[in-house]
């Protein structure tokens, strides 16, 4: 939950070193749907009250987690928050040994210096983490969940409904008896 976060990308990339090259890392995360990178700071509150720092847009995610070599998969997000422009978002990504663009001309994603950062400044040894794999397999467990097939996740979500939960969808609340 990057809002909460005063570093975001620092914790994405610290939480990104725990994944095996090919494992899944399941994101979430409130967002605004924005075809621009925006990583928007919560000045004033204005964006919400208590430990909220800052809002990622939609494209925002997209490029942060490719440029962690994380490559988004599936994507399902839930109805807008009340009174903002934000909503939830969750992102299933395959984790590959390289940053993973959308556009194949971005170069600047791949460029060594951010490793170098990442292991400075997070303490990451990303060659170390490229030595370890999974073969984890995943499939989408409903229809409404969102197959990017090589799509952003702006142009993905564009088209999408929020997730509905099914009727006979069972939750268990802080507050459920038994």
């Amino acid at each position: 939950m990057l809002y909460h976060l005063i570093n975001p990308m620092g914790y994405l990339g610290l939480a990104r070193s725990f994944c095996k090259i090919g494992g899944l890392f399941l994101f979430e995360t409130r967002v605004q749907q924005d075809p621009r990178e925006l990583l928007i700071f919560n000045s004033e509150a204005k964006l919400g009250k208590g430990n909220t720092y800052y809002i990622a847009s939609t494209a925002w995610v997209d490029y942060a987690l490719r440029m962690l070599g994380l490559m988004p998969l599936y994507a399902i997000y839930l109805n807008r928050f009340q009174d903002t422009k934000s909503s939830r978002l969750a992102v299933l990504c395959r984790s590959q040994v390289e940053p993973c663009p959308l556009n194949p001309k971005d170069e600047w994603m791949s460029e060594p210096r951010h490793k170098q950062a990442f292991t400075s400044e997070l303490l990451v040894n990303w060659d170390e983490l490229n030595q370890t794999h999974s073969d984890i397999q995943v499939a989408p467990y409903d229809k409404q969940v969102l197959d990017l097939k090589g799509k952003s996740l702006f142009d993905g979500l564009s088209k999408q409904k929020p997730y509905q939960f099914p009727k006979d969808d069972a939750r268990l609340l802080l507050t459920s008896k038994m």
